[in-house]
């Protein structure tokens, strides 16, 4: 990361008996990524683990309207890979059942990622879920993280 201008080294802190520890801190051009990187993992059907769990987990990253267009995004394609296992299963009459195992399995996740991705889509367009830059403070204070890194990379680059 250091090699592609992501992170730059913030200071050395002398590790006495230890070696020394180098402090990272995130670049613009390590901010733009990181943010593309979360919008892209939500909003893609593919690969649900362990990219989309990491993005769910950092979803403040990314202002919540981004975020909801992003797992909207999101929901077109499940909503597509299901119907094409719905189509698969419906195309298999008369195969036994031991060999489409795979494709009830495949049919039963994204059922049930559709429903839970649409639930906080619900969630986030009717603002029961959501945050903002005083949130983020609040958060960054109670955790000690310093206060930008609890902004999001829209609101780093607008003041």
């Amino acid at each position: 990361m250091l090699r592609l201008g992501l992170i730059a080294v913030r200071e050395t802190v002398p590790g006495g008996s230890h070696p020394d520890r180098v402090v990272y801190a995130i670049t613009e051009a390590g901010r733009e990524t990181a943010t593309e990187w979360q919008r892209q993992m939500l909003s893609l059907g593919r690969d649900p683990f362990p990219e989309f769990v990491a993005a769910v987990s950092m979803l403040m990253a990314l202002p919540p309207d981004d975020a909801r267009r992003q797992l909207e995004r999101r929901i077109e394609l499940l909503a597509a890979d299901l119907a094409e296992t719905e189509a698969v299963l419906a195309a298999s009459d008369g195969l036994p059942r031991l060999f489409l195992l795979d494709e009830e399995y495949r049919r039963a996740l994204l059922t049930a990622e559709l429903a839970w991705v649409r639930s906080v889509v619900t969630d986030l367009r009717d603002r029961r879920l959501d945050w903002d830059e005083p949130w983020r403070r609040r958060v960054a204070a109670d955790f000690d993280l310093p206060p930008d890194e609890a902004r999001s990379p829209d609101e780093r680059t607008t003041s």
